[in-house]
Formats: structure tokens, sequence, C-alpha cells
């Protein structure tokens, strides 16, 4: 009787190892969930800073076209300002050449 006895309490205290253990397992698959959990959180927050990276290089990509088309109208302005002073010189050598011939009109 005895030895059935103390089975019975070898029994009693491995069914309570059986169920510390069940809770012990129960506890590691909440927190590997709780760990996917905050793993699927931060792929989306990765996502959502590539996509606002995206769209920054996209919105760098616009200002340095803008910049561009900037400079290229700042070159023909400077062209046509270029092109300007030499007509404006060639008015000035066509003026200076129409006093020479008026001078030279009134030696004659």
């Amino acid at each position: 009787m005895y030895y059935l006895l103390d089975n019975l309490t070898t029994l009693r205290r491995n069914v309570h190892l059986l169920l510390d253990n069940f809770t012990a397992f129960r506890s590691n698959v909440h927190l590997l969930l709780d760990n996917f959990t905050a793993l699927s959180s931060n792929v989306y927050l990765l996502l959502d800073n590539s996509m606002a990276l995206s769209s920054n290089v996209h919105l760098l990509l616009d200002d340095f076209t803008a910049l561009s088309s900037n400079v290229y109208l700042l070159l023909d302005n400077f062209m046509a300002f270029s092109s300007n002073v030499h007509l404006l010189l060639d008015d000035f050598t066509a003026l200076s050449s129409n006093v020479y011939l008026l001078l030279d009109n009134f030696t004659a």
C-alpha cells in the first residue's frame, strides 16, 4: 500500500510538472506571437519609411529637374543678353562711323 501511495504521489508530482511545462510552453508561444507581432509592425514601419524615402527621392529629382530647367533658361537669357550687347556694339560702331563721316563732311 505504501508503494501505491508513493507512486500516486509521484504521479501527482509528474502531472503538476507536466502542467507547469505546458504553462511555460503556452507562455513561450504567447511571447513568440508577441515577437512576431512586433516584427510585423517593424516591417510595416520599414516599408513606410522606404515609401517616404522613395517619395523624397522623387521630390529631389523633380527639384533637380526644375533646377536644370532654370539653369537652361538662365543660359538662354545670358545668350540673349550677349547677343543684345553685340547688337549694341554694332550700333555704336555704326554711330561712330556716321560721326566720322559727318566730321569728314564738315571738314571737306
